[in-house]
């Protein structure tokens, strides 16, 4: 009996990936208008941008998804932190460290779904070329 076929993660990830795709949309409208908003009127955007993120946080993920959930709440964290740290008025430096931690962390999302989408393409080829067992 042939055992049956291994799940990929992008397989398995697919209806989480669906939704971060969706919330990432949201997210930058949101990122949008709060980069427009002059800074005593922040208290608005970035409680919407703290709304997509619990609502982000909630989405179940499968285990070989934990790399890109990890990396779209690190990013989400920091863009958040980024905006609070100038309402408050704080350096420019820590304010720019955190958005640059922010982009780090867009980074690896997008590093971490292109890898699941690397295996899955990796698989396809492996099945191509796996040999058929002739009668």
């Amino acid at each position: 009996p042939t055992p049956p076929p291994e799940m990929l993660c992008i397989d398995l990830a697919e209806d989480f990936l669906d939704e971060s795709d969706e919330i990432f949309d949201r997210w930058f409208d949101a990122i949008e208008i709060a980069d427009s908003t002059p800074r005593m009127s922040l208290a608005g955007p970035v409680g919407e941008l703290q709304a997509i993120r619990r609502e982000a946080e909630n989405f179940e993920y499968p285990n070989c998804a934990v790399r890109v959930r990890r990396s779209l709440i690190s990013m989400m964290d920091h863009t958040i932190e980024a905006f609070l740290l100038f309402m408050r008025d704080e350096p420019e430096s820590r304010i720019n460290a955190e958005f640059t931690q922010a982009s780090n962390a867009a980074e690896s999302y997008a590093d971490a779904v292109g890898d699941l989408f690397a295996e899955a393409a990796m698989a396809t080829r492996e099945a191509s070329f796996t040999p058929t067992p002739s009668d």
